[in-house]
């Protein structure tokens, strides 16, 4: 739908598997992957996980506008849903 890097979504709802992640942080020597992204769902959303990759926590994050490119994260995903 959009060529953003990081908020692309697909006309079907899905992301882009081209998508970007807008920060990527390993924490504690490499003990803890911090990842913010597109989720698909709310806009974007914040992961952390350990070293062995499973999921301690995944919190969708308001972003009203793609940090990115300034674009209305609301109306993107409005417009998939219709």
């Amino acid at each position: 739908m959009r060529n953003c890097r990081y908020c692309s979504i697909l006309e079907n709802g899905d992301i882009p598997d081209t998508t970007k992640d807008i920060l990527m942080i390993n924490l504690f020597h490499g003990q803890l992957n911090l990842r913010i992204g597109n989720n698909g769902e709310d806009g974007f959303g914040m992961i952390i996980t350990n070293k062995e990759t499973e999921e301690m926590i995944d919190k969708p994050l308001k972003f009203k506008y793609c940090p990115m490119c300034g674009l209305n994260i609301g109306d993107v995903r409005r417009r998939v849903k219709e």
